[in-house]
């Protein structure tokens, strides 16, 4: 993922929020309009404009509420 904002950690890897993940052959894992369905351990997958505003407005120590 070109943008990660990790926030926790969950059983085995980084959680946070990234845009959409490339798998293997270059394919997008989901689409835009699958955004804000469940695919994946808990990250929060964002388009890759969102994404890179938010990596580049936090700063490391920036809390992060979870709200369910």
């Amino acid at each position: 993922m070109e943008y990660m904002v990790r926030f926790t950690w969950g059983v085995e890897q980084a959680i946070g929020f990234h845009n959409i993940p490339i798998d293997g052959f270059g394919e997008a894992m989901q689409s835009e309009a699958q955004l804000g369905s469940y695919r994946s351990e808990g990250c929060v997958r964002l388009r890759d404009d969102q994404a890179a505003i938010l990596f580049n407005w936090t700063k490391v120590g920036t809390d992060v509420v979870v709200v369910e």
